[in-house]
């Protein structure tokens, strides 16, 4: 039941991140289980890193308040990181 909800939780991020992007074919979201919970980790093409992040990372922020909510209605901790 767990991987159903983190595969989801994958599939909305993929969702948000390539409306976002310029280059989607180039996203890749991989989950890492932690024994706190979740984190998505995000690779995108090096141009489309300041548009996931957006204006003082507001975008990346929001990412992050959108999958911590999904977790709390799941008892999960989820995080999001944007890698470089």
């Amino acid at each position: 039941m767990q991987e159903t909800r983190d595969s989801s939780v994958c599939r909305l991020l993929f969702e948000i991140v390539s409306a976002l992007a310029d280059h989607a074919d180039a996203i890749r979201i991989t989950a890492v289980d932690q024994p706190e919970g979740t984190c998505f980790s995000i690779v995108t093409h090096p141009e489309d890193v300041g548009k996931i992040v957006g204006k003082q990372g507001r975008t990346a922020r929001s990412l992050r308040t959108i999958v911590s909510g999904i977790g709390m209605k799941s008892r999960r901790r989820y995080a999001v990181s944007i890698e470089e």
